[in-house]
């Protein structure tokens, strides 16, 4: 560039170099001259249209990309409305905070899957409706050591031992299992509701203790069933004794109705199943007394017992399957001759006299068959009298005939009937006979031949069994 002060016809003083000057001189203050009128070199303009072109390529991709990243948010928004309703599980639908319905999967049948609008518009609640425990170990049981674990028999103290007071004015200890589930999602969603996580627990010590679990999510629902237990169980022990107590033996089912109905007064949607009385006690104080009495019942129950049994097996041999009947009969007849009712009287020695004459009660007494021992007793006193009434026959008939013999001839009689005497004395086993001569001295032994004893004996002894063998053949019929 040359400097236009240093130009030579600016120093000579010719006239044309002012104009020379001004064609040379740069002008800074000039604008720009056009590109499009400006002058360009070949490989310039290559290298900007490709820049350009690559320029519009990658804002048009940029573009495409922006739009399908923006569709995709607006699927994965739409998507987050998307849930499951599992078993055992309850799904309580809300729009704009409202709750519009809820949804249940039949038991067994997995998952259900729906669809609602997402958030803020629209909101799920997954609610568990399983049976839920809720146990009340410490609300009416007493203070325990926390190292051992133990209590100490000692007075109870109402600030730190729990208790129950009994219809009979006792004092005893419990602890309680209560058996619940969800039973209107809705209404206990509106009502109760779900903790999240991080939220703080009801009960002893809220600042300490907060939701970590999923399970712990439905404390306040335990905590609400807790309380409405407590009032519940205090009123029906309170109707209740001692000693069923200690025993475990509480109305359940009427317990359970009551804290059911508690709740629905309340609108909870919450209902009870079942409660448990898992560990009825005394104080530790009279345990031992308790103790003592449980093992006196104890024994008194099975004395009456042992005395029941003796009693059915007695009954048993002594009139079989009709032994209560009959006593009812002979209860009765014994009742009306305290009452002195002779109607009854007779009415029922008729009906006495029956029963042993068929060995069959009436209808009115069960109408069964006389066993055992009565009915033996009976067929043998049936026995004796046909005998005894055969032998008094046999005995006026051969009356009758020796009548006859001895009105015919007194003196003949009387001679042939003691010498018949006479021979049947005489030929008995026991009677020992001994000839002697008319003018020999006579001795008589009193003491019996040990060979006619040992005879008579044997035979006895054959009677006695062949008459046992005979009894064991008439029971087996």
């Amino acid at each position: 560039m040359t400097d236009p002060t240093q130009h030579p016809a600016a120093g000579n003083g010719d006239p044309a170099a002012p104009a020379d000057a001004a064609a040379t001189r740069l002008d800074f203050d000039a604008p720009a001259p056009d590109a499009a009128t400006e002058p360009v070199g070949p490989i310039e303009s290559e290298t900007d249209a490709a820049a350009g072109r690559a320029l519009a390529d990658a804002m048009r991709v940029s573009f495409r990309i922006l739009q399908a990243a923006m569709v995709l948010v607006v699927v994965l928004y739409l998507a987050s409305g998307y849930y499951t309703v599992g078993n055992n599980e309850a799904v309580v639908v809300l729009r704009f905070g409202k709750i519009v319905h809820d949804e249940t999967t039949p038991d067994g049948s997995g998952a259900l899957p729906n669809l609602t609008w997402p958030f803020p518009i629209g909101q799920t609640i997954t609610v568990p409706i399983n049976d839920r425990d809720v146990t009340l170990a410490r609300d009416f049981w007493y203070q325990v050591d926390e190292a051992s674990g133990q209590g100490r028999p000692q007075a109870l103290n109402p600030l730190n031992d729990g208790s129950l007071l009994t219809g009979d004015a006792n004092v005893v200890h419990g602890r309680f299992t209560v058996t619940y589930r969800v039973s209107d999602p809705p209404a206990f969603v509106r009502a109760v509701g779900l903790l999240n996580e991080g939220d703080r627990l009801p009960g002893d010590n809220p600042d300490n203790r907060v939701v970590t679990l999923p399970t712990q999510r439905m404390a306040k629902a335990d905590e609400l069933v807790r309380n409405i237990a407590r009032q519940a169980i205090i009123k029906a022990v309170a109707s209740t004794e001692a000693t069923p107590f200690t025993r475990g033996q509480l109305p359940s089912d009427t317990l359970a109705a009551d804290i059911d109905l508690r709740l629905a007064e309340l609108g909870c949607g919450l209902s009870v199943s079942k409660v448990s009385l898992t560990q009825p006690t005394v104080p530790l104080s009279v345990e031992d007394a308790y103790s003592a009495v449980n093992q006196a019942e104890a024994r008194r129950a099975t004395a009456i017992n042992a005395a029941q049994q003796e009693r059915s097996r007695v009954l048993a041999e002594a009139a079989g399957a009709a032994a209560e009947g009959l006593r009812r009969l002979l209860n009765d007849y014994d009742l009306a001759r305290t009452a002195q009712d002779t109607a009854r009287i007779d009415e029922l020695e008729t009906l006495i006299q029956q029963t042993f004459d068929t060995l069959t009660l009436p209808e009115a007494y069960g109408g069964t068959a006389i066993g055992g021992e009565a009915s033996t007793v009976v067929n043998q006193a049936i026995s004796y009298r046909t005998q005894v009434a055969e032998q008094v026959k046999a005995e006026a008939q051969t009356f009758r005939t020796l009548l006859a013999q001895y009105e015919a001839n007194p003196e003949l009689f009387r001679a042939r009937l003691g010498w018949q005497a006479a021979q049947e004395i005489l030929s008995s086993e026991t009677v020992q006979t001994f000839w002697t001569r008319g003018d020999a001295p006579l001795y008589i032994e009193t003491n019996r031949d040990p060979q006619v004893v040992r005879r008579l004996e044997e035979r006895r002894l054959r009677e006695s069994e062949a008459q046992a063998e005979a009894d064991a053949q008439n029971a087996n019929r």
